[in-house]
This record gives structure tokens, sequence and C-alpha cells, in this order.
């Protein structure tokens, strides 16, 4: 049994759905009061994560059309208070859960590449908003057209240049296509 506690987005089928099973084994095993030593020691339970993780990927299940009909309460997690504070407070290291799962699973690899194009594309829109923001609106008016609007923001030509040059920095490093 193992939380990942990495974006579900990321996981393949077989990984979202079976995290989720995991999840509710994991409680089963809480509220029995059973030992959680070894699942501590290997980096695979973080206790005061279950309900949300729970909810975390449920809502990718029904994201993706699977069906879903286990709840959980946040009250029947309260059984994690037995434990010890160290370990309800241990948190999975998810840099190495997720080199692990990539390791294992090509199609959880697969998955995280297409994510990280569709989440670099998502930076760069917001980036560029971002920047877009400290335009005044009556200024873009001002602009003759096909000049990029970007170019007068600051009202010193230094400072433009150096916006321009952040502009294209940002949109250059996100080599992708929309």
């Amino acid at each position: 049994m193992r939380m990942w506690m990495v974006n579900p987005s990321i996981m393949c089928q077989k990984h979202l759905c079976g995290e989720h099973v995991e999840i509710h084994m994991f409680l089963s095993h809480l509220k029995v009061g059973k030992r959680v030593d070894g699942y501590i020691k290997n980096n695979c339970l973080e206790m005061k994560s279950l309900f949300y993780r729970h909810k975390e990927i449920s809502e990718e299940m029904i994201r993706r059309g699977y069906n879903h009909s286990s709840e959980m309460t946040i009250e029947e997690c309260d059984c994690i208070n037995t434990y010890s504070t160290e370990y309800q407070n241990h948190l999975i290291n998810k840099s190495e859960a997720i080199s692990n799962l990539i390791s294992r699973c090509e199609n959880c690899s697969s998955l995280l590449v297409e994510y990280s194009k569709i989440f670099d594309y998502q930076k760069i829109q917001k980036d560029i908003k971002f920047l877009l923001s400290f335009v005044p609106d009556w200024l873009f008016d001002e602009i003759p057209k096909n000049i990029d609007p970007t170019f007068y923001i600051s009202g010193s030509y230094v400072n433009d240049l150096n916006i321009q040059n952040r502009i294209n920095e940002i949109i250059n490093s996100y080599k992708l296509q929309p």
C-alpha cells in the first residue's frame, strides 16, 4: 500500500485507482490501530492527508469519467489522533515519490510529459498576462497598431527594453507550441 502524493493528473488509470483503494485500506488499518511503522519509514503514508488526498483522487476519477461511490468523511480520519505526532505529521517526499512512480510506469511517465507541456504553456500565458497588467488601459489606445504593446510600458526607454527582454526570455524559455 502507498500514497503517491503526486498530481493525480499524471497518474495512469492503474495507479490512480490503485491509490484510491489503498487510501481506503490505510484508513481501515488506522481505525483498528494497526502498526504503520514500515509505511512511514518507506515514504508510503501521509496520515494528515488521507481525507484531502481521497478527495483529490476521487475528483480526478470523476473528471476522467470513472465511477466513484466510496465516500470518506473527515470524521472517519480522526482515528489518526491515536498515533504519535511524529507519524501524524510525517510528509511523503514528493520528489522521491514522483521519481519512483515514473521509473515504474511508462504510462505515468508519458502523462507527466503531456501535463508538463500544458502546465508550461499555461505558465507562459500567466507570465505574459502578469507583465501586461502593468500597462495602463489608456496606453493601449496610444500604441500604434502592429507594434508589440509590451514595449511601451514604463515611460523609460531602458526600462521598456528590460521588460521587453524579460518577456522574450519567458517566451523563449518555453519553446512550446500552443
